[in-house]
């Protein structure tokens, strides 16, 4: 007998009209908050397993736990490093910390390098997210087209993932594997229809299958097939493939930014102009690293 689980998230009759008025409200601006992720999950979903979550397999995890003590040294360094430039050139703490949307829809606070100036706001990056989701445009980062939020230095340093070093920890937390789906911020959660939950089955990852295959073109919905073919292959060989194939992946955008192919296309983005109302003093000035 050949049984088949469906994995889709549903929505019951019963709380079809919320999720409606939800919609209404995420296009009011009305999503901010990890208390809106919860809101949204609990108020669209039949049972708490709404994406139909898949269990993390051993080998994966001995996987990513072996891996992550293997890189530390070099990881160690380069952090050293780049902590002592940003603790140089800025003032505020070294580590940033963000609320992200992980596996079955949980909250956890994932870890970056501080790359912005301290009391930066988020609303120029969530409307742009918002911007570029709705209209279907390629998923530039704000970063190529002059994002003035960016401390000196601060462009390279993500432009080569350097700032995603202390996510390291996230793994080995738990909260993320080394390869997965990008973590999404609330704002972009919020944006996902629950028809597109499945990529929300997995423990999120550091880089995938959308890092290795994006190019200046790639839009969300072509993320969301990356990452789904991802979920539906995932193997051991598929982790090793995706791992040896970042840093060439890193290596390549490094070389198309540099001369320029990705700037002329800022052009043709609709980028919100929301700069003018960055208050804090020092984000007014856009940097030229």
């Amino acid at each position: 007998m050949n049984s088949t689980i469906d994995r889709s998230p549903r929505l019951s009759s019963r709380n079809h009209s919320r999720s409606r008025n939800f919609k209404n409200a995420n296009t009011s601006g009305a999503w901010r908050s990890k208390r809106a992720v919860s809101s949204y999950t609990q108020s669209t979903c039949e049972t708490p397993d709404t994406f139909g979550t898949l269990v993390l397999p051993a080998w994966k995890r001995a996987f990513d736990v072996t891996l992550v003590l293997l890189l530390l040294p070099i990881a160690a360094v380069l952090f050293a490093a780049i902590a002592t430039w940003i603790g140089l050139i800025s003032k505020g703490p070294v580590f940033f910390k963000q609320t992200r949307v992980g596996k079955g829809g949980k909250t956890f606070t994932m870890l970056k390098l501080r790359t912005m100036r301290e009391g930066c706001p988020t609303k120029p990056h969530e409307e742009y997210i918002e911007n570029l989701v709705r209209n279907e445009r390629p998923m530039l980062k704000m970063d190529v087209c002059g994002d003035p939020r960016l401390v000196p230095g601060a462009y390279l340093i993500r432009l080569m993932a350097l700032d995603e070093l202390p996510q390291l920890i996230n793994v080995l937390r738990g909260e993320m594997s080394l390869v997965g789906p990008r973590p999404r911020v609330a704002c972009e959660f919020l944006l996902h229809k629950p028809s597109v939950g499945g990529r929300f089955r997995v423990e999120p990852g550091i880089t995938g299958l959308w890092q290795v295959k994006r190019n200046s073109s790639t839009t969300f919905r072509q993320m969301l097939g990356y990452d789904e073919q991802y979920i539906e292959s995932r193997s051991l060989r598929t982790g090793l493939t995706m791992l040896f194939h970042t840093p060439i992946a890193l290596l390549r955008e490094f070389f198309v930014t540099v001369h320029g192919k990705v700037q002329k296309r800022c052009h043709k983005l609709v980028v919100p102009d929301v700069f003018g109302e960055i208050a804090h003093p020092a984000c007014a000035t856009r940097e030229l690293d």
